[in-house]
């Protein structure tokens, strides 16, 4: 069965919406359309889609790790950036290690042996905005499926 990399990415960015008025109001989704507001927080999503490998055989039906990237980048105000930091570290409590999510027939978890994680607050390009890079780690398993 092959991986169903829409679900998986629908699953984390509505886990990630639930921290609804923490969330600055711009919202950049993949492949969407979003131009930024001076003087406007916003949140960019880049999902990384899996690499998958076989843990267990044997080929047909054997057990599939399936690991990617959900990355968030959450661009404050320019030397602002610290007040948003409680709202980052609420996102991050959404997916502490272990944590499941359900999309789909899939069940995402985050592994135990990597956390996701928060960098600084850094000056872009743009002199409006310092960003902060969110990285969170995801794994999905599955069965194999080989074609005939």
């Amino acid at each position: 069965m092959a991986l169903n990399h829409t679900a998986v990415q629908l699953a984390l960015r509505n886990r990630m919406l639930s921290l609804g008025a923490l969330l600055p109001a711009g919202r950049a989704y993949e492949n969407e359309a979003f131009t930024p507001r001076p003087g406007q927080s916003y949140l960019e999503e880049d999902f990384v889609p899996a690499t998958s490998r076989m843990i267990g055989g044997p080929a047909a039906g054997g057990r599939m790790e399936h690991a990617g990237l959900y990355v968030l980048r959450w661009y404050a105000l320019a030397e602002s950036g610290i007040d948003d930091r409680p709202a980052i570290d609420a996102l991050l409590a959404l997916f502490t290690p272990g944590t499941t999510v359900p999309a789909g027939t899939e069940t995402v978890r985050i592994p135990t042996d990597f956390a996701p994680n928060a960098g600084g607050f850094i000056p872009t390009a743009d002199p409006g905005f310092a960003a902060c890079k969110i990285t969170i780690p995801w794994r999905v398993f599955s069965t194999n499926t080989v074609a005939a």
